[in-house]
């Protein structure tokens, strides 16, 4: 399972060096520049604060693990990404970029990065061995968690008001995703 496609010598190839240089919001996937605009929209930003304050509120007693919004998660100076929401453990808070693999990442879906999300991402983080990727989908309203099992995703939980147990590194996180939806 790669997600490096076969390079166009036609196409612009980015590297570290020039995604720094760059304004606005942009991931760098295998080179390939990808503009994070427009910005997302009010339910997706609302369903990310939701999630976010329910992870930090589960991850509350556990010293070594966080959640965090959008950080700059550099897998090689040519694959810059941007996750929705992640569990970091044990990471440096002085570093630039997210240099390790998180516990956990989110995408939630939207109709400029739902296609990014669903393939090259999932492609991308089970790459990393990332043990969790949850996906979630404002419109039609489901949470998604996808478990890395050998390298190959499996479909672990999907519904719009279940709730998953998340076994990070050292911690346990117990999620209600009906608090998520903001009624």
């Amino acid at each position: 399972m790669n997600a490096e496609p076969k390079r166009d010598p036609l196409q612009p190839h980015y590297t570290l060096a020039d995604w720094q240089q760059w304004e606005g919001e942009w991931e760098l996937i295998h080179g390939i520049a990808w503009s994070m605009t427009p910005m997302p929209s009010f339910k997706h930003q609302d369903l990310s604060g939701n999630l976010y304050v329910l992870m930090q509120e589960a991850l509350e007693e556990c010293n070594d693990c966080r959640a965090f919004l959008p950080l700059n998660y550099r897998l090689s100076d040519e694959t810059i990404l941007h996750p929705d929401l992640m569990v970091l453990c044990n990471a440096d808070m002085d570093a630039v970029y997210v240099d390790i693999p998180p516990q956990l990442v989110v995408e939630i879906l939207s109709p400029s990065t739902a296609t990014k999300d669903l393939n090259i991402k999932t492609l991308l983080y089970a790459e990393q061995g990332i043990p969790y990727y949850v996906i979630v989908h404002p419109d039609e309203e489901w949470v998604r968690v996808l478990v890395l099992k050998n390298g190959e995703w499996i479909n672990a939980h999907q519904s719009r008001d279940g709730s998953f147990s998340f076994e990070l590194e050292g911690c346990s996180m117990d999620l209600d995703f009906r608090r998520i939806w903001g009624r």
